[in-house]
């Protein structure tokens, strides 16, 4: 019996050692998990975006930019995804529309200053020189975010 009683505490003397060494280990050797928020960053090469998530609970409200209203990316010199007709410039406009130059992206952004911002997407109709046809062209490439 008293064999037994030493060798229980000689067990529990390693397996306390043991624990002792793991939680030293971790606490000295192992290296700190940085606490700050991801950043992604997207390939647009012209104007580089960053993106920092926020928290769910966030009562933040989003921050209005002057680029496109979905995450793009260049693609043979076009730009691709949805251009928000409400903060494109002419410029940005001509560039990611097939279809419409710039005299046509003035015109479009003057109707806008005019009229305020488009509430849907067909509001653009209402642009001397888009009809049915070139609706047709930039539906699926623009949006009123």
């Amino acid at each position: 019996m008293e064999e037994q009683s030493r060798q229980i505490r000689f067990l529990v003397v390693i397996a306390a050692v043991i624990c002792a060494v793991i939680i030293g280990y971790n606490a000295f050797y192992v290296p700190d998990a940085p606490l700050s928020e991801p950043t992604v960053t997207t390939d647009i090469s012209s104007n580089s975006e960053e993106y920092t998530p926020s928290s769910v609970n966030s009562k933040s409200t989003p921050v209005q930019s002057n680029q496109f209203a979905v995450l793009s990316s260049k693609a043979g010199g076009k730009i691709t995804g949805k251009l928000n007709i409400n903060t494109a410039t002419a410029q940005q406009l001509s560039d990611g529309l097939k279809g419409i130059g710039s005299g046509l992206a003035e015109r479009i952004v003057a109707y806008r200053k005019q009229h305020g911002n488009f509430h849907t997407i067909e509001q653009i109709k209402n642009v001397s020189g888009i009809g049915d046809k070139k609706y047709e062209q930039i539906r699926n490439s623009i949006t009123v975010g």
